[in-house]
């Protein structure tokens, strides 16, 4: 606890103020990013073309390599020139001088027909979900700009979004999801505050908590759900898979609360804890937590705080 300076709950004014500074700060972030673009324009929509054209290029050759394999197989013929031959013993087609380093060759399965039917399906244009960060890491503008002004930019100028023109998912619809599960996570968050208000004295969601660690700099963090009763303050931390437990985050939001309770001579015990809404038996966190689901299915309050207990982080 000696490792903070001050440790200080923001009432409802500050968080505003907070919200706000951070609103500003955001949008002051998004007005420099679009002069970014705009200064940059004509260097960005060159290197979208170059960018499609080597794409292209690309997925071209793979054509040409794929049915350069097909005339190999028809004619049983090797790279180096060899006529292939089978080997019963491992059943596959390959070539007698496979030895020599000096040419490169080719085997063949004995079902290789039904293989290149498959692997047909496979041939695409070669494009990474973070295409439009690639274009800018060229440009040296990747710490300037984001990837969805970027392509907000390229739309505007009538310059399609490289995923959809070649078949994959929109890169927009890609930045939607993400934001569209945190909007869910929040929705979760509720829906267990909601569940647990009924069952304790004293329920605080979204807890802003001001601190300066001992030569640090002040920080602000939120806090999920902390719910007291007259013996215990659960302090907890919600997740929607057990797979993105923070062990570290709960430590610290733990030495916080425990920081304030010590300075108000608060008595209880301090309970940090997990709830997930889905979890994931093969996933490699193995910290406590309690899944959501069974706990709704607890309609009292001592059974609700035995199983906050038994499944305390520590």
């Amino acid at each position: 606890m000696k490792s903070f300076e001050y440790v200080h709950i923001l009432n409802i004014e500050e968080q505003q103020d907070y919200i706000s500074f951070f609103r500003q700060k955001h949008n002051d972030g998004l007005a420099k990013v679009r002069r970014f673009i705009k200064d940059n324009s004509t260097k960005l929509i060159e290197e979208y073309n170059i960018f499609e054209k080597e794409l292209v290029h690309q997925y071209k050759e793979d054509l040409d390599s794929y049915y350069a394999k097909i005339d190999l197989w028809h004619a049983k013929k090797c790279y180096c020139g060899s006529d292939l031959v089978f080997k019963n013993d491992y059943g596959f087609w390959g070539c007698p001088n496979y030895w020599s380093k000096t040419n490169k060759h080719v085997t063949f399965k004995h079902n290789q027909s039904e293989v290149f039917s498959q692997n047909l399906k496979h041939i695409k244009v070669r494009l990474s979900h973070n295409w439009s960060t690639e274009i800018l890491k060229r440009c040296k503008l990747n710490k300037q700009i984001t990837a969805k002004e970027l392509i907000l930019f390229y739309e505007s100028q009538g310059l399609e979004d490289l995923r959809a023109k070649y078949g994959f998912k929109h890169s927009l619809k890609s930045i939607s999801s993400f934001i569209l599960a945190n909007e869910h996570s929040k929705r979760e968050e509720k829906e267990i505050k909601d569940f647990l208000n009924p069952f304790f004295e004293k329920s605080n969601y979204q807890m802003y908590i001001k601190f300066k660690k001992i030569s640090g700099k002040e920080e602000i963090r939120i806090l999920d759900l902390v719910v007291s009763d007259e013996k215990n303050v659960f302090l907890i931390e919600i997740k929607r898979h057990n797979i993105y437990i923070d062990s570290e985050q709960l430590c610290l939001y733990r030495d916080l609360l425990q920081y304030i309770m010590t300075q108000k001579n608060d008595k209880r015990i301090l309970v940090p804890l997990f709830i997930v809404n889905e979890y994931y038996r093969q996933s490699i966190n193995n910290s406590s937590c309690i899944n959501f689901n069974e706990l709704k299915e607890i309609s009292s309050k001592t059974a609700i705080k035995e199983m906050f207990i038994k499944n305390a982080f520590s």
